[in-house]
């Protein structure tokens, strides 16, 4: 093992990583904050098949058995393995992978987690002060009139009929779809940033300036070995 990280010690706030090729960490760590639109991803799927990075439910809602009733028409229809469309299906995201403190309360990567990671990617961004990187997103977003929310994402079991999650989620608005993904890509621990996407275009750019001095670079195949604490 080549370095143990330690919560308050050699990182503030909860465990937050970026894993993408060399040029595109550095990209980042120079204060480029690209968002793809969730369409980017549902698209693809459909060109390639590929379901690590694609998915074609992306921002959409999933029903795996239920009933749809309309009143004014009497009507009580059968809904199976069905997607729904959203009014956020195509909302910008930027994704990296994080260590919930209320989950973990020491974190280590297993062989599939390192395996799938590896087949794509080759550097970790490591996110030393987290408030600090939330705060330069925030200000940024804020000087060019934006809004941006993040959130841990919630992996749901697209094999039973609890919509429970959903309802609770999308009581606090329809925009929070973007935080349910099928459990197959648990291994992803995502937290995820969104802004609304008006324009409807593929993707989104804003500098949030130099990142250097909150952040590390280490190769992938490294940093994967790590054993990390969210807790003191």
């Amino acid at each position: 093992m080549d370095k143990t990280i330690i919560y308050q010690g050699q990182i503030s706030g909860f465990p937050l990583f970026k894993f993408q090729t060399a040029d595109i960490i550095e990209k980042i760590q120079k204060g480029s904050f690209y968002m793809n639109s969730l369409k980017v991803y549902r698209d693809r799927y459909q060109t390639s098949g590929d379901e690590e990075i694609g998915d074609p439910f992306e921002g959409k809602i999933y029903v795996n058995n239920a009933q749809l009733i309309i009143p004014e028409k009497s009507i009580i229809e059968p809904c199976n393995n069905q997607v729904f469309s959203t009014p956020n299906e195509d909302d910008f995201v930027f994704c990296m992978f994080g260590i919930n403190p209320q989950i973990h309360k020491s974190f280590c990567f297993n062989e599939d987690q390192k395996k799938k990671w590896l087949e794509i990617y080759d550097t970790a961004l490591i996110i030393k002060d987290q408030q600090e990187f939330f705060n330069r997103i925030k200000n940024k977003a804020l000087e060019m009139n934006i809004d941006i929310i993040g959130d841990f994402v919630n992996y749901y079991d697209d094999s039973i009929n609890d919509v429970t999650p959903f309802i609770c989620s999308l009581l606090k608005g329809i925009r929070n779809s973007v935080f349910h993904k099928r459990k197959k890509y648990a291994y992803q621990q995502e937290y995820r940033f969104t802004m609304v996407n008006n324009k409807k275009s593929d993707n989104f750019e804003m500098n949030i300036g130099d990142i250097s001095d909150i952040s590390t670079i280490l190769p992938l195949d490294k940093f994967l070995n790590v054993e990390i604490y969210p807790h003191e």
